[in-house]
């Protein structure tokens, strides 16, 4: 078993700690010309090359490693707290501004500069400390910087996955159920016309879709078309199935 990073950003977070979304796809990277992709004994994935059946395209490794795997996600978060006498500190995370418990850096360098950088931010801020040394502040004007998701470190993550089932296809396969296991949220309404029922789809950018894949479209676009991976470019990726280890309501 195996314990790998996975960047996610506030959408995918929210819809994770709601129990909304146990897939999740990424573009493969760089994209392979073949066709029909197969697992090889290393755990990396090939693709056929058309005209050559004696030649492989690969190895791709997936980004969700394989199943039995676990995925530490990486979110948006900021220091909220620190405590100099035992060298902890409080993680704020930006999707929903829950504040962690203490954690141990573990890493003086760390945990200096962490003192550091958060003391000047409370000083740019107007704040003052009191005579401990102490700055008092709630988690609404905390004056600390947001920090990437790319910076947290593995101790400081809320989240852990694991990987149940991960393969390749193109983006355009997925299915109607699979968008909504990406966090796609449906309702059924009963029509004012002759009582009809019809379904509308959100992905969370607050308009309202007929059928699931154009919402799953609509967020994918959001995310990867101005990367060259848009949903139009059908392109390959690796899907993972997943179920949470860890997380915080």
């Amino acid at each position: 078993m195996k314990e790998l990073p996975i960047l996610m950003n506030g959408d995918a977070v929210r819809a994770i700690l709601d129990d909304g979304q146990t897939q999740d796809r990424r573009p493969i990277k760089p994209q392979p010309t073949g066709w029909n992709p197969t697992l090889n004994t290393e755990g990396a994935w090939l693709f056929c090359v058309a005209g050559d059946m004696d030649y492989s395209e690969g190895p791709f490794k997936s980004p969700f490693g394989a199943p039995g795997d676990h995925l530490y996600v990486r979110e948006t978060w900021r220091i909220a707290g620190w405590n100099p006498d035992y060298g902890t500190v409080r993680i704020q995370y930006k999707t929903d501004g829950k504040i962690s418990d203490d954690f141990e850096t573990e890493e003086a360098n760390l945990f200096e500069r962490w003192w550091v950088q958060s003391t000047n931010e409370c000083l740019s801020g107007g704040f003052v400390a009191d005579e401990n040394g102490w700055f008092q502040f709630d988690n609404k004007d905390c004056p600390t910087r947001w920090r990437s998701s790319t910076q947290m470190h593995k101790w400081a993550s809320r989240i852990t996955l694991e990987v149940e089932r991960v393969w390749a296809e193109r983006v355009q396969e997925i299915s109607p159920s699979d968008c909504e296991a990406e966090g796609i949220t449906g309702e059924i309404h009963a029509s004012p016309v002759r009582g009809q029922p019809y379904s509308e789809y959100r992905n969370g950018d607050g308009l309202v879709y007929a059928e699931p894949k154009q919402a799953f479209a609509a967020l994918w676009d959001s995310i990867y078309d101005t990367k060259g991976f848009g949903w139009d470019t059908n392109c390959w990726v690796f899907g993972c199935e997943f179920k949470v280890l860890e997380g915080e309501e």
